[in-house]
């Protein structure tokens, strides 16, 4: 966790906010329809979780009637942060979510894919 503390260390210092950055998702493990497929979209929130808002929407086969422009992505390992960012990539699990009026909820209970977020540009 020594990596992560220095991470968030070097976030802070240099006012590092992933907010509002553009990223690319690429899928690296999961359903065979989904594997190198790569999305662009923008993180939105974050805490332990990180809500990132698809340029496109993404289709999924186990639910092939659903499409979707946001997806919650959680760290693939334990104690990794979204300060991963700052070394390049951050692997992650990722759930797609529905959006009605103002709420956003996660709409599997499983993981659907093995990610690595990448940002695509520096503000």
């Amino acid at each position: 966790m020594l990596i992560e503390s220095l991470l968030k260390i070097f976030a802070e210092l240099i006012g590092w906010d992933p907010i509002g950055r553009a990223v690319t998702v690429t899928v690296t493990e999961g359903e065979s329809a989904f594997f190198g497929l790569t999305l662009t979209g923008v993180i939105r929130n974050y805490n332990q979780e990180v809500t990132i808002e698809l340029d496109s929407p993404w289709r999924f086969p186990s639910q092939a009637t659903h499409t979707t422009n946001w997806i919650l992505v959680q760290p693939r390992f334990i104690g990794h942060t979204i300060n991963r960012l700052l070394l390049g990539s951050w692997h992650v699990n990722v759930y797609p979510m529905v959006t009605k009026g103002n709420t956003t909820k996660i709409i599997e209970t499983d993981s659907v894919a093995i990610c690595e977020v990448r940002v695509l540009k520096r503000r």
